[in-house]
């Protein structure tokens, strides 16, 4: 990601930087939690563990996505922001499907090997995901498929849905051609006209933000500050 944050910089936007939990600024040994099971408290150290928390009522994907609505508050405390964007790369790239989805302000995400929808998902451990991906009862009674069209849902909003063709880890782009022209010729039936995707032909087996991702964004950015100069900030 540090070249398309540099890219941002460089294009005069603000950037926060925010890491998942148990990574980055993040990384804590353990995080204390509750045992559901008797036996009194235990420590929560991965992704894994804190479905531990979960209640009929209440999911710990809170930790996950509360952080970005808040930071998307201060920023917004501090200065008048015309246009707020977010992008994201593997959990980065979850995490802005999924905020993106509940927060009308994020205008443009562009979730680059995030997530793929659960029917197209191989019985893996690296395409089930953590279990913020796949373990939540939250998946019951909605998809990814339903995230992607509410990313976009209000009008003057986009999301920009991007893959690896021989991605090494998991979310293998080529599945999306099987799903996403048709959620897309769906959501225009909707009069949601924001919904796109792209499919990186890399041959390198690589899980990473490609130079063609980067391009993309920062160019995405660019040609809709041009087409409103009176945006000020982004």
């Amino acid at each position: 990601m540090r070249s398309l944050v540099n890219g941002l910089l460089g294009d005069g936007c603000d950037v926060v930087l925010i890491s998942m939990p148990f990574s980055g600024d993040n990384q804590l040994n353990s995080i204390p939690g509750v045992n559901r099971k008797p036996g009194g408290a235990s420590y929560l150290h991965a992704h894994n563990e804190v479905g531990r928390l979960e209640t009929i009522s209440w999911t710990p994907i809170f930790y996950f996505i509360e952080p970005v609505f808040r930071a998307i508050n201060h920023a917004s405390s501090l200065r008048d922001y015309d246009v707020v964007a977010m992008a994201g790369k593997s959990g980065g790239g979850w995490s802005t499907t999924v905020a993106a989805a509940f927060d009308p302000r994020i205008a443009h995400s562009y979730a680059i090997a995030g997530t793929m929808p659960m029917y197209l998902r191989r019985i893996t451990t690296s395409d089930l995901g953590d279990w913020e991906q796949s373990g939540s009862s939250l998946w019951s009674r909605v998809d990814y498929l339903d995230l992607y069209l509410m990313g976009a849902l209000e009008a003057g909003r986009t999301a920009d849905l991007m893959w690896l063709q021989h991605d090494s880890c998991c979310f293998q782009g080529g599945r999306a051609y099987g799903f996403m022209p048709q959620l897309i010729g769906f959501a225009s039936r909707m009069g949601i006209a924001g919904l796109s995707f792209f499919v990186e032909p890399n041959t390198s087996m690589q899980h990473a933000v490609t130079p063609t991702f980067v391009d993309r964004v920062l160019g995405d950015l660019r040609e809709r500050r041009r087409r409103s100069p009176n945006t000020r900030r982004q």
